[in-house]
């Protein structure tokens, strides 16, 4: 039988954690958040910028089939709705792209445009730029017929197809 100073010590038993146990806890989250925050945000950079190359891809293969089928761009591009009657022969909904993303075309009436992607958002918060400013763009050789890649976006998130 346990006797009444028994009894006392197993009432007062701490339950719960101490003050200095949980100020451990939040200081290693905050130190893995400090880490982890930027990590995702240049993932989700590097994902936006690998959508726009895969679109931009998508358009420069929808003009070389123009080509290849038999279509003169300096006609079937050449009227003031050139750019309307190139995004409609590829099948390209421009009203898709989001976050204040819009493309440009430069040229599509020749045999070397150039299809450029204006990004709405991306790069600002990790250069501390105007993101007006950060493009993505293909340019197609007239000689050659291959394409180029050129960006103003920062270098650690460029897709690997438009890195030099």
């Amino acid at each position: 039988m346990p006797s009444a100073a028994q009894a006392i010590a197993q009432n007062t038993k701490q339950d719960g954690f101490t003050l200095i146990e949980l100020m451990i806890v939040i200081a290693i989250i905050g130190v893995l958040s400090a880490v982890a925050v930027p990590q995702y945000q240049s993932y989700i950079q590097r994902a936006e910028a690998t959508s726009a190359y895969s679109t931009l891809k998508s358009l420069q293969t929808g003009f070389d089939t123009a080509v290849i089928s038999g279509v003169n761009p300096s006609d079937e591009f050449q009227t003031e709705d050139g750019d309307d009657a190139f995004v409609d022969y590829v099948g390209f909904n421009e009203d898709d792209l989001t976050g204040g993303n819009t493309l440009t075309y430069s040229d599509l009436n020749t045999n070397a445009p150039t299809i450029t992607f204006n990004f709405g958002s991306i790069g600002a918060a990790a250069s501390g730029e105007d993101s007006a400013s950060n493009t993505m763009s293909v340019t197609r050789e007239a000689s050659s017929g291959s394409w180029i890649c050129e960006a103003t976006i920062p270098e650690n998130i460029l897709p690997r197809g438009c890195q030099d």
